[in-house]
């Protein structure tokens, strides 16, 4: 069987680097054999065994996908006993693959936490999923875990100092502690390969099937193991009546997921994402705060480009509660809204299943409200989203005009000037 093998752990003060082997047959899916981890407290005190589960989370995947072993020198017990539930939410997930090997551990060792103030933490990306939970658990109190390297990579400072000072400006508003984590884990394993050789059997891309939750989740056992922590949160993408989504964050996988005496919560899964924004906006009105976001994946500036389909999603999303998405951190959405059909169905970024889901909830508060925003001036730009003949994967399909403009562009020789006089004739 292949193998991976935690060679040495290096601690020194607040950075952890993981030095690990490889089997030859696993050398396509590494980009080196060294994984850098840097907290904003000193971890020198967390106990090897709790220090291997980040480690352990960014590769587990694939030594399930490859039935491969991972071989530690120790590790904490309470992660250990919860893997075979986590491995039985993946099978569950996808059914079509196999989820094998094997863990070789020479020590297992019960961790608790140390006392600490604060019952519990969140991850937090400023995302509209992850201020949700934010606000739903601010009574508890609960700390703030955010990651460079995630969506923002460690080489982009300029992103991450943009993103940064707007969860700051949660951390300040709300008085509540912020753990920072930069971390190489999505670049010391090759994506690229990973992605040709199991995106056909895993229906969806290595980061976002089986890799993301696991991976982010387990940056927090030595937070936690510090700060005495009971629980740790993170926020739902999906929810119930999305049917069963395939994605590396899922109550089948995260509500398993344990260490030191610490659980993980998947949040919020039984509101939808219009839930969500109804929420923001509601706690927003009634507290006057202001709560800016971050959602788009599209810029690595850290900013909202406000024309990429997450972009005009969380835009409707608060358009059809009746409020100014600038008052979320949308702020050019005047700009791009009335681009938005073209931009959403030529470029193609609106699929049949991403209206009939991601979309369905935000179409029926449309319809709830329909009679107050028809009398907002935006309303000629979201109609269309409900129009019955919407419904179908044809609706969906870019225009005839937009198709031949592409033929046109993309052709070597170009195309004769008759035809094209001829086309828009027809129009």
């Amino acid at each position: 069987m292949n193998r991976i093998s935690l060679c040495e752990i290096v601690k020194s003060g607040e950075k952890v680097i993981y030095k690990f082997s490889f089997s030859e047959g696993l050398a396509r899916y590494f980009s080196c054999n060294e994984l850098e981890v840097t907290y904003s407290v000193n971890i020198e005190s967390v106990p090897d065994s709790v220090l291997t589960v980040p480690f352990a989370c960014s590769v587990i995947p694939l030594v399930w996908m490859t039935d491969s072993v991972l071989e530690v020198n120790s590790l904490d017990a309470d992660y250990i006993d919860c893997l075979e539930n986590v491995k039985n939410g993946y099978v569950t997930m996808f059914p079509e693959a196999s989820f094998g090997g094997r863990l070789e551990i020479a020590v297992s060792e019960k961790n608790r936490p140390l006392d600490g103030s604060s019952v519990g933490a969140a991850f937090f990306s400023g995302g509209l999923d992850a201020v949700n939970t934010l606000i739903k658990h601010l009574d508890e109190p609960v700390e703030l875990i955010s990651i460079w390297g995630s969506d923002i990579p460690t080489d982009n400072e300029n992103g991450w100092n943009e993103l940064i000072r707007g969860i700051k400006y949660y951390s300040d508003t709300f008085d509540l502690k912020l753990n920072t984590v930069k971390s190489d884990f999505r670049r010391f394993d090759n994506e690229l390969n990973l992605n040709r050789d199991f995106t056909e059997i895993l229906k969806d891309s290595w980061w976002h099937g089986v890799k993301h939750g696991i991976a982010l989740i387990g940056h927090a056992a030595p937070l936690a193991y510090l700060n005495g922590w009971e629980s740790v949160y993170i926020a739902s993408s999906n929810c119930p009546s999305d049917g069963l989504v395939r994605c590396a964050s899922s109550p089948l996988i995260d509500n398993h997921i344990r260490f030191c005496g610490c659980q993980v919560v998947h949040d919020s899964y039984e509101d939808n994402r219009q839930d969500k924004a109804h929420n923001v906006v509601k706690y927003s009105v009634q507290s006057g705060k202001k709560l800016p976001l971050h959602v788009c994946w599209e810029t690595d500036g850290g900013r909202n480009c406000c024309k990429c389909e997450k972009c005009y999603r969380t835009i409707t999303s608060f358009l059809s509660e009746g409020v100014d998405p600038s008052d979320f951190g949308l702020e050019n959405w005047k700009v791009t809204l009335p681009k938005m059909r073209s931009e959403l169905i030529n470029r193609g970024q609106l699929t049949y299943w991403m209206y009939s889901t991601q979309w369905s909830h935000i179409l029926n508060r449309i319809c709830e409200n329909q009679k107050m925003l028809r009398k907002k001036p935006y309303w000629k730009h979201i109609k269309w989203l409900v129009n019955k003949n919407m419904g179908t994967e044809k609706a969906l399909e870019p225009s005839r005009a937009f198709r031949f403009r592409q033929k046109i562009a993309s052709s070597p020789i170009g195309v004769p000037a008759r035809r094209i006089k001829r086309f828009f004739k027809k129009r």
